[in-house]
């Protein structure tokens, strides 16, 4: 909440750069799961950007957030 799209962008390369510090230091074996969410940044700050226009006074609010978040969550 309260993130922009260039804020989320940013904290994805923020994450990937940590990550390549970590095995780069010999703290971890791989970076491929910040390579990879690195990759998809324009996704992540196109979410927060649609997420931003829904209106929590919208009936249809909680369908619409369930739609919008449900291919990154777990069951």
């Amino acid at each position: 909440m309260h993130t922009s799209p260039r804020q989320v962008r940013d904290i994805c390369v923020a994450i990937k750069q940590f990550y390549s510090y970590l095995r780069q230091h010999g703290d971890i074996a791989d970076d491929h799961f910040a390579i990879a969410q690195w990759r998809r940044r324009d996704q992540a700050a196109r979410v927060v950007e649609l997420y931003e226009r829904i209106s929590s006074e919208s009936p249809n609010f909680e369908l619409l957030f369930t739609r919008l978040f449900e291919p990154y969550t777990e069951e």
